[in-house]
């Protein structure tokens, strides 16, 4: 079903890291003379609305001024294609109505050819990258695919396109190793409507998103943009046509483990709705995460097969969870508490975070700390 193309050659250009644009041999059927062709993707986890700007840094357009180019782009909202002069120009992403960059880079427009530029990324480290747009048609009945890895928390993955029932056990990726900040080459797949799921690299099982309904039409060519989940390690996805609309596929789970701490090594089974965390997990001990469907849902929760506790809490979409039991066996307290598994900006940075849970000692303590 799937076919690797490699027929289109490319070359990148980056320029420190925050701007990359990959282009392509072979022109387009854009009649703009010396103009290429730019629009703008709000793909950040966290910025509601975006400015771009655009100022000339070479002698085909060094008289141009700093020049709004995209006013007010909606997360998860794209702009039509505009004009832009052939040549290098500085590019400047901003919050809506800021002076202030939020990135700041060269990028280099060829004549006659189509750009996305998809601006991404999250607090201290937005990026933008700017992708080659036009692409050889497919042949009848087929559809071009190619991913773009936005989501740098969640590290690399792998993708796939299938069935609604396929079992990925003897599935090979449509896109295998996509590192965060890289965008695949084009494959080359039946029209129809696919599964999309993205999983760790080479780790079936640690599945980061599993959506139905991608559509790939007849002759189609489209983008998948992998946007980080709030946790950190669970992904949205963007799908971006050629020269034609956006849309989204929301991760519809989060993820959720249970850090037993009761005293005298009491057994601790947790329900989130009906998802079992685990059964009979020795104090002190951690879980692994488990997939749980975001949204509402009842908390149940068992010490020593004997105390039961209850409540009610919310799993925001994407992100990832403890539920701490903790406190005396025979009257255990529990709370939900938000994970951030984000790594750190810097490469010189760790994170720890300390869960007070020891009996007979006051309240539970949790947060992030940055370390050398």
């Amino acid at each position: 079903m799937f076919q690797q193309n490699s027929g289109r050659c490319a070359r990148f250009f980056v320029a420190s890291c925050a701007i990359m644009l990959a282009t392509a041999c072979g022109g387009s059927d854009d009649d703009d003379g010396d103009n290429g062709s730019l629009r703008v993707v709000n793909a950040t986890a966290d910025v509601d609305s975006i400015d771009l700007t655009i100022e000339g840094v070479d002698d085909d357009n060094d008289d141009e001024e700093e020049r709004r180019f995209a006013e007010a782009v909606a997360r998860d909202g794209q702009t039509d294609y505009v004009a832009i002069g052939d040549g290098n120009w500085r590019v400047r992403l901003k919050r809506a109505g800021a002076s202030s960059s939020l990135a700041l880079n060269s990028a280099a427009i060829s004549s006659d050819e189509r750009y996305t530029l998809f601006a991404y990324g999250r607090e201290g480290d937005y990026r933008l990258y700017a992708a080659i747009d036009d692409e050889d048609e497919p042949s009848s009945g087929k559809a071009k695919v190619r991913v773009f890895n936005a989501a740098a928390d969640a590290g690399s993955v792998d993708v796939y396109l299938t069935e609604s029932n396929a079992s990925l056990d003897d599935t090979i990726p449509t896109a295998s190793n996509v590192a965060g900040a890289t965008l695949g080459f084009y494959s080359t797949v039946d029209r129809g409507t696919y599964r999309l799921r993205v999983t760790a690299i080479n780790d079936k099982d640690d599945v980061r998103l599993d959506v139905e309904g991608l559509e790939l039409a007849n002759l189609s060519r489209v983008t998948i943009v992998l946007q980080p989940g709030p946790g950190g390690v669970l992904v949205n996805a963007l799908i971006s046509q050629y020269q034609g609309a956006l849309s989204t596929l929301k991760n519809g789970f989060a993820r959720a483990r249970l850090v037993a701490g009761a005293s005298n090594n009491a057994a601790v089974t947790a329900d989130l709705g009906s998802t079992s965390l685990n059964v009979n997990l020795r104090s002190p001990s951690i879980a692994s995460y488990a997939l749980v469907p975001a949204g509402a849902a009842s908390a149940a929760i068992q010490v020593n097969a004997t105390t039961a506790l209850s409540g009610n809490v919310t799993l925001v979409p994407g992100g990832d969870y403890t539920l701490a039991v903790y406190g005396d066996a025979a009257a255990p307290s529990w709370r939900l508490i938000a994970d951030d598994n984000r790594p750190p900006a810097s490469s010189e940075r760790a994170k720890m975070r300390l869960l007070h849970m020891a009996f007979g000692t006051e309240g539970i303590y949790a947060v992030p700390t940055l370390v050398s």
